[in-house]
C-alpha cells in the first residue's frame, strides 16, 4: 500500500491494458486512526468517476460496500501472509474461498484481480519475501482456477520499479535487476502463461526527493525540461523514460507483449518542501490529461491502466520513507478535497458526503503557559508520538507556525485524534486548554476530528504491513493520561491483563469471563466451519492444535482465519456485568489493557474495545502470542517492564511464571472455569498465589492492597 522505497523511483499503477475513455482507478488505503465509513468511500468514488480501485488487503467491510457498486477491484494479500499461503496449496484455496469467491458470488463484488504481496522485492526488506513470493503467487493461481475464477480473476504482483534498471541511464538499457533477474523471469513467465498482467509502482516525486540534482521539471507531463534522446525515442518525462525501461526489460528478456498495470503514481501534498498542493495539482491534472487522452509512451502507445496513489490521506502509515507518506490523498482523511482537478466533461472532484465531525472545540496551549516550563517538549512528544504531526516539518504546510503555534498544533492533533475524549486535553496539565473559538493560525490550520471508530495504530516503524512495538515486543496505545494518584490496572480481551503501576497489577483472564466470549465463538466456528463439534470442557490447553488434532501450523492459521470472519468481527460479545464492574473499578484504579492478542487483530481489537467499553481504558498493550508472524513476549516480562507487583489470572501456568519472577497473583476462578482453571497446579501452591472466586473479591484483595 505504501510506497516505502526511498532512493527508487517507484512505478504508478496500470491494471491491464485499456482504461474506460470516462473511468479513472485509484489505491484506497485503509492505515487512518480514523477511517471513513467504508459506504462513504465508495459513494465518494463514484461521484468522482472512479470505476477501479486497488485495496491492499481483503477488509471485508470494504469489499462489502463495494458489492454491486460498479467498481472492479483488485484485493490484496499483505507481505506477512504471504508465507502460509507459499506453504499451502489449502491455505492459498481458504483464502480464495473466503476473499474473493464470498464476495463474487453472494455479495456481487466485481473482483478482477488479486494482488499477491506488495513490493515484496524491496531491497530495505533483506530478502524476507524473495523465496516465498512466487510459490504463493503460483498457490493463488491455482486456487483461482479450482474455484473456477481463473478465466475472471487473474493473480498478480504489485513491484517497486527497483526490480529493474538500466546499466546506461536510458530507457534502452533496462533489464531486470542482478540478484533477482531469474526470479523474475519466472514470474513473468507465469503471468504470461495465465494470461495476467505485470504490475509495477512508479513515483516520480521519490525520484526527485531521493536527488537533489533531479531536474524539476522531468518528473511533470508538462514540464519544460531537456528532453532525453535514446535512438528514435524522446523523452519529456520520468514516467515515460521509468515505464519503458520496464517494457525494454520485457522485450529482452522474450516477453515483449506482457500486459502491464502501473498500481500506484501519485504526488504527496506535506511532509516535504516539494509536497505541496501546487505541485501535487500539477502532476495529477497532468496525469489525469494523460488518462482522458489515452496516449501511451514511446514504446507502447496505448495507455495501461493506472491507479492514482491515492485516494485519501492515512495518518498512521510509517514515515520512515519521509513524513510525506501520510498526506498522499486526493481528499483529505475525511473525503474534503485538497486542491481542484478538471475531470473532464466540465467535472471537478467532489468531496465526501455524509461526514460528521465533533464538536468545534479545540486544544490548545494556555495563554498563560510558558514555554520554557519542561513539561512542554514531553507534552509535544507525547502528543506526536500518538497523532500526526507530520505537517510541522520543515518545509511542511505547518512549518511557519511560531513556537506556542507548534504547540497548540500538537496538542490538537492529539485531541482530535483521540475523539475529544474526556481528559485528554487535560493530559498536558496546565499547559493546556480547551477553546471554542478557532484559534485560526496562519501558517497552518487546527483541525476538527470527524466522528469515527477510533482505530489507534501509531508509531509503525516496520515497511509495509508487519505490525510493531513500541515498548518491548508489545506494541502500546496511550487513549488517555493516566492519573497520578490512582494504582494503574491493565486488562487483557481474550487473555486480559490488568496491569497496575504504582502497586502495578496484572490482570489475565479469558474473555469469556472478562470482556467477550473469545472461546465460544471460536468454538463455534471451527464447529462450522471443519466439522469439529466440541463442548468447551476439551479446551484444556491454549494449544488448539492438540484440539483440534491437527499441526500447530494449521491451528494457527484456522485461528487466523477465524480473526477475518464475522464470528470474530460481529459475534463476540461483551460478557455480562463486566462493564460495570470496570467501570467501578476505573473510579479507582487506571484501567489499561494488555492483550496477548496478534498484531494482525489490534484494529478490531481496539475498535471492539471502544464500542463495548468506552472511556474506561487509559493504554492497550498487544504481545502478538501465537502470531504467524513477528514476535512475542512472555507476561512476566510485560508485567516486570511496566513494574507489575500483581497479576491476575485464571491460568495457573501463566500465574506460575509470574509467580517466579516475584509478582503476586490473584489466581481468577469465575463461574464454570476452563479446565485449566479446574486442574491441579503447582500455581496452587505457590505463596505469592491466592485464589479469587468474583469480582467482588478482586475488589476486596485489591482494597487490601491499597491499604497495605
Amino acid at each position: 500500500m505504501v510506497c516505502l522505497q526511498y532512493l527508487l523511483m517507484t512505478i504508478f499503477f496500470l491494471l491491464g491494458e485499456n482504461l474506460v475513455a470516462d473511468g479513472f482507478a485509484c489505491n484506497w488505503g485503509l492505515q487512518a486512526s480514523h477511517p471513513l465509513p467504508p459506504d462513504i468511500v465508495v459513494k465518494l468514488m463514484k461521484d468522482n468517476g472512479f470505476d477501479k480501485v486497488k485495496l491492499f488487503e481483503a477488509d471485508p467491510y470494504a469489499l462489502e460496500a463495494l458489492g454491486k457498486s460498479g467498481i472492479q477491484v483488485m484485493v490484496g494479500i499483505p507481505n506477512d501472509m504471504l508465507v502460509g499461503i507459499a506453504s499451502s496449496v489449502r491455505v492459498a484455496e481458504q483464502w480464495v474461498e473466503k476473499n474473493v469467491s464470498h464476495f463474487i458470488s453472494n455479495l456481487g463484488v466485481d473482483i478482477r484481480y488479486v494482488a499477491v504481496g506488495n513490493e515484496p522485492f524491496l531491497k530495505t526488506y533483506n530478502n524476507k519475501f524473495t523465496q516465498i513470493t512466487f510459490p504463493a503467487l503460483q498457490n493463488i493461481q491455482a486456487a483461482l482456477i479450482k474455484a473456477g475464477l481463473g478465466r475472471d480473476v487473474k493473480a498478480t504482483v504489485p513491484l517497486n520499479a527497483d526490480v529493474y534498471q538500466s546499466d546506461s541511464g536510458a530507457p534502452s538499457g533496462g533489464d531486470f535487476r542482478p540478484d533477482i533477474h531469474s526470479l523474475m523471469l519466472s514470474i513473468v513467465k507465469f503471468l504470461s502463461d495465465n494470461a495476467a498482467p505485470l504490475t509495477i509502482n512508479i513515483y516520480p516525486f521519490l525520484s526527485l526527493y531521493a536527488d537533489s540534482h533531479f531536474p524539476l521539471e522531468f518528473a511533470f507531463f508538462d514540464g519544460g525540461a531537456a528532453p532525453i534522446v535514446d535512438g528514435p525515442a524522446t523523452y519529456t518525462n520520468v514516467f515515460d523514460a521509468n515505464y519503458d525501461t520496464l517494457i525494454t526489460a520485457l522485450e529482452k528478456n522474450g516477453f515483449p507483449n506482457l500486459p502491464v498495470i502501473v498500481g500506484e503514481i501519485g504526488w504527496p501534498t506535506d511532509g516535504d518542501a516539494n509536497a505541496n498542493p501546487r505541485l501535487a495539482r500539477r502532476f495529477n491534472q497532468g496525469l489525469i490529461a494523460r488518462i482522458k487522452g489515452g496516449r501511451g509512451t514511446p514504446k507502447r502507445p496505448t495507455l495501461p491502466d493506472i491507479y492514482m496513489f491515492s485516494l485519501l490521506d492515512e495518518d498512521i502509515k510509517s514515515i520512515d520513507p519521509g513524513n510525506f507518506e501520510r498526506h498522499w490523498g486526493l481528499f483529505y482523511f475525511d473525503g474534503v478535497v485538497k486542491y481542484p482537478l478538471d475531470l473532464g466533461r466540465g467535472r471537478n472532484l467532489t468531496a465526501a458526503k455524509g461526514v460528521k465531525y465533533l464538536a468545534r472545540q479545540w486544544c490548545v496551549m494556555a495563554p498563560d503557559a510558558d514555554l520554557a516550563d519542561p513539561g512542554v517538549g514531553a507534552g509535544v512528544s507525547t502528543a506526536c508520538t500518538y497523532a500526526d504531526c507530520t505537517s510541522l516539518g520543515v518545509g511542511s504546510s505547518c512549518g511557519q507556525l511560531d513556537a506556542k503555534g507548534n504547540v497548540s498544533y500538537a496538542f490538537n492533533m492529539y485531541y482530535q485524534t483521540v475523539n475529544q475524549q474526556k481528559g485528554a486535553c487535560e493530559r498536558f496539565g496546565k499547559l493546556s486548554v480547551i477553546t471554542r473559538i478557532d484559534p485560526g493560525y496562519h501558517g497552518g490550520s487546527l483541525e476538527v476530528g470527524f466522528s469515527a471508530p477510533l482505530r489507534f495504530e501509531k508509531n509503525r516503524n516496520d515497511l509495509k504491513s508487519d505490525r510493531v512495538s513500541i515498548r518491548g515486543n508489545s506494541t502500546g496505545v496511550s487513549l488517555l493520561h493516566p492519573s497520578p494518584e490512582k494504582v494503574m490496572i491493565a486488562v487483557d480481551v481474550d487473555e486480559a491483563i490488568f496491569i497496575l503501576s504504582q502497586y502495578n497489577i496484572c490482570y489475565w483472564c479469558p474473555s469469556l469471563f472478562v470482556l467477550g466470549n473469545f472461546i465460544s465463538t471460536l468454538n463455534r466456528f471451527i464447529g462450522d466451519r471443519y466439522a469439529l463439534n466440541l463442548p468447551l470442557s476439551d479446551y484444556h490447553v491454549h494449544e488448539y492444535f492438540k484440539i483440534w488434532k491437527c499441526s500447530r501450523d494449521e491451528a494457527d492459521h484456522r485461528v487466523h482465519e477465524f480473526f477475518k470472519t464475522p464470528y470474530f468481527k460481529k459475534e463476540m460479545n461483551p460478557i455480562p456485568g463486566a462493564r460495570e464492574a470496570l467501570e467501578k473499578l476505573s473510579k479507582i484504579f487506571n484501567l489499561s489493557v494488555v492483550t496477548s492478542r496478534q498484531n494482525v487483530i489490534k484494529d478490531h481489537t481496539i475498535e471492539w474495545i471502544g464500542k463495548h467499553y468506552p472511556s474506561i481504558f487509559q493504554e492497550i498493550h498487544f504481545g502478538n502470542h501465537f502470531a504467524l508472524d513477528g514476535k512475542s513476549r512472555p507476561k512476566s516480562d510485560i508485567c516486570k517492564s511496566l513494574g507489575a507487583k500483581v497479576l491476575i489470572d485464571d491460568n495457573p501456568t501463566y500465574a506460575m511464571d509470574c509467580a517466579a519472577a516475584g509478582i503476586k497473583v490473584l489466581l481468577f476462578y469465575y463461574q464454570n472455569p476452563y479446565p485449566w482453571c479446574k486442574t491441579e497446579h503447582a500455581a496452587h501452591q505457590h505463596p505469592l498465589v491466592t485464589k479469587v472466586h468474583s469480582w467482588e473479591e478482586v475488589e476486596q484483595q485489591l482494597s487490601s492492597l491499597l491499604v497495605s
